[in-house]
């Protein structure tokens, strides 16, 4: 009995493993906003960007709040 459990056992682990596969990698979406940047937090990198040096209001106070609670967070 106990051989047949472990036979079992190793066989779902087997078949689970096999299938535990990364997928490719989506494309990133496309922006329609008429500027952007995306950094990264840790690095300071910047990964993505469209006219970074526009400058534009934000589109409400709850951003606006949001964007100062974390400044001073920091």
């Amino acid at each position: 009995m106990k051989r047949l459990t472990a036979a079992i056992s190793l066989l779902v682990l087997l078949l689970t493993g096999l299938s535990a596969t990364a997928g490719p990698i989506p494309k990133a979406p496309s922006i329609s906003g008429e500027s952007y940047v995306l950094m990264d937090a840790r690095t300071g990198k910047i990964l993505a960007q469209e006219n970074p040096d526009r400058r534009m209001a934000p589109a409400s106070l709850t951003k606006m709040m949001a964007a100062y609670v974390v400044y001073h967070a920091m």
